[in-house]
């Protein structure tokens, strides 16, 4: 009776909070749409009592404190799930109902309305850091809108013909959306995108530790038949015909800095590189929220953890069901070519030859390391999983995966230190970074 009580003087609040109100009962569900702008400060305390004593231990609760759909839905879940999984504010993302037509969003070559429902999550993962798997992977799953291909348009201030393109190419409903670009994480103009028209975006960001990140990127440029440059000529910056790969571009914590996630303070500024200064003028302060992870996550061989992994994926996303086990997907060309001749050309990074480079690869490490696990994953915006494993394989990058353990160790007089750090001599550090 005092459930029944409360529930009817929480109902009678919404009805005059609300301009407009549906109220439908279909079996055990009770749906309540309410417009965004008449929710105030009061109607968020009061959700807030809902979860805490009104809705019963049968009821899920899902609440979009920034979409236009609040949903309690009986869902006959335990009161250990409950606990782990349920009473979370979500902003599962809802296309409006009805449908606008596409020139309430798109016309011409202008954005007439808002796009964000049709992006609801970005994939920019640094290259080589499992960014096609999980497009294939997200592809194949029913309750995801996917391309199965880049889609990098906002990096060209193509937007318009993206948001036509994810309007038209799928189908109404309750879908996730979702793309693919890893180059939107290391372009300004993507990520100025980002904050003008998709700002609510969650964005699915791996790294990989520098070193067999190096070797991979670059082995999949040979398996692309790319002439590369000497091996020499990518310690540093990135220049002609090196195709994106070079040692700087391991340094990912100058690239995630400009997010926004940090306050950037001098004693930050300290782990980067001497030629990191241009880039401190681009950061940005984007909402989105973030889902970091490591590349060794998406195969953990611990199944307890993987299988931690993927509900912790899912819940990000709000993903009604439980996602399966990945399959990892390797991209690059396998027909029309001698790949035993390309493997020929391919590289072993543990081999004699690039030591140097490895020196050079080892300092982006540890300084990204240091970066992400004090300042980065600080952040209320930045998620993860298994938050201590994942920060035990960051500590691991100090470890030349070469070297057979033992962690990175460089003499004083090899070092040249400087306010921003220390990092080896004989090196340069261009202010040219791409």
């Amino acid at each position: 009776m005092m459930f029944l009580t409360r529930l009817c003087v929480f109902v009678a609040v919404l009805l005059f909070l609300a301009r407009g109100l549906r109220v439908a009962f279909q079996e055990t569900t009770l749906d309540i749409e309410i417009p965004v702008d008449t929710i105030t400060n009061a109607f968020l305390k009061l959700s807030t009592q809902v979860e805490n004593s009104l809705l019963p231990p049968s009821i899920e609760q899902t609440i979009h404190k920034n979409d236009t759909v609040i949903v309690l839905r009986s869902n006959n879940v335990s009161q250990q799930d409950k606990k782990e999984e349920y009473y979370e504010w979500s902003r599962r993302p809802y296309e409006p109902n009805p449908r606008p037509p596409v020139e309430q969003v798109v016309k011409g070559w202008n954005v007439t309305g808002d796009p964000q429902w049709l992006i609801n999550f970005a994939i920019t993962a640094f290259p080589k850091c499992g960014t096609s798997t999980l497009m294939h992977y997200f592809a194949n799953n029913p309750e995801v809108q996917i391309p199965e291909k880049e889609r990098c348009e906002l990096g060209a201030n193509q937007h318009v013909p993206l948001i036509r393109d994810m309007y038209q190419e799928f189908p109404a409903g309750d879908f996730v959306r979702g793309i693919k670009c890893p180059s939107n994480l290391e372009n300004d103009l993507s990520k100025k995108n980002f904050e003008k028209y998709f700002p609510k975006t969650d964005m699915l960001v791996g790294v990989r530790h520098p070193v067999k990140w190096f070797e991979s990127f670059y082995n999949h440029r040979i398996q692309n038949d790319l002439e590369m440059r000497n091996m020499s000529d990518l310690i540093g910056a990135c220049g002609k015909r090196s195709y994106g790969v070079c040692t700087n571009r391991a340094s990912f914590h100058i690239t995630l800095s400009q997010l926004g996630k940090t306050a950037l303070t001098d004693r930050e500024r300290k782990i980067f590189p001497p030629w990191a200064h241009r880039w401190y003028g681009k950061k940005l302060n984007l909402t989105n929220r973030i889902f970091f992870y490591d590349v060794e996550q998406l195969n953990d061989k611990n199944e307890t953890r993987a299988k931690t992994f993927r509900k912790d994926l899912q819940r990000f996303l709000y993903l009604r069901n439980e996602l399966p086990p990945m399959v990892w997907f390797k991209p690059g060309r396998k027909i029309n070519i001698d790949q035993k001749k390309v493997d020929a050309n391919k590289i072993d990074i543990c081999g004699d030859e690039f030591v140097m480079l490895r020196e050079e690869l080892m300092q982006h490490a540890v300084n990204v390391s240091k970066w992400v696990r004090q300042y980065f994953l600080s952040s209320d915006t930045v998620h993860v999983s298994s938050r201590d494993h994942l920060k035990t394989v960051l500590e691991g990058w100090e470890t030349d995966p070469c070297s057979g353990g033992g962690k990175y160790k460089t003499s004083t007089a090899e070092m040249n230190c400087t306010n921003y750090g220390c990092f080896l001599k004989g090196h340069q550090h261009h202010s040219k970074r791409v």
